[in-house]
């Protein structure tokens, strides 16, 4: 498989997490803030996406927070060292993850494809992350 097939299908993964809708939330997963950006930078040029994408990863992470430690609060005490455990584990791998998205990036199209790539990773990721504590949050209030 060559790079670019292998390249191509990460943004088509991608492309396919933005349009997803995990957890079956009933609003929308990305911000209002963000689909304006992405929106008046469609024509834009990557940096302007990138500084879209940074922004809104800085929105779903405040809400990944507050939701983590909602979680935290009615997980019973001896599960919340494996909760603790498991958001340890998730940084981890987010940042192994996102680290192999750029190093794709960087055999394709240069430092800018890298650096969207990994931004992109990231976004996704923490609001996937974001909406499964929610669902879990969910299970745990009912």
């Amino acid at each position: 498989i060559s790079l670019i097939t292998y390249f191509m299908k990460i943004l088509t993964i991608a492309f396919l997490l933005i349009l997803s809708n995990p957890a079956g939330a009933a609003e929308p997963t990305f911000t209002k803030q963000y689909a304006n950006c992405i929106e008046r930078d469609e024509s834009g040029s990557p940096m302007e996406r990138i500084d879209c994408m940074v922004s809104e990863t800085k929105r779903q992470g405040a809400m990944l927070e507050a939701t983590y430690k909602a979680v935290l609060k009615e997980t019973p005490k001896q599960g919340q060292a494996k909760l603790r455990e498991a958001q340890r584990d998730w940084l981890k791998y987010l940042a192994s993850n996102c680290d192999s998205f750029y190093d794709a990036g960087e055999q394709v199209g240069g430092m800018l494809a890298r650096e969207e790539a990994r931004a992109d990773c990231v976004m996704n990721m923490t609001r996937d992350r974001k909406e499964n504590l929610k669902a879990l949050l969910e299970t745990r209030t009912m």
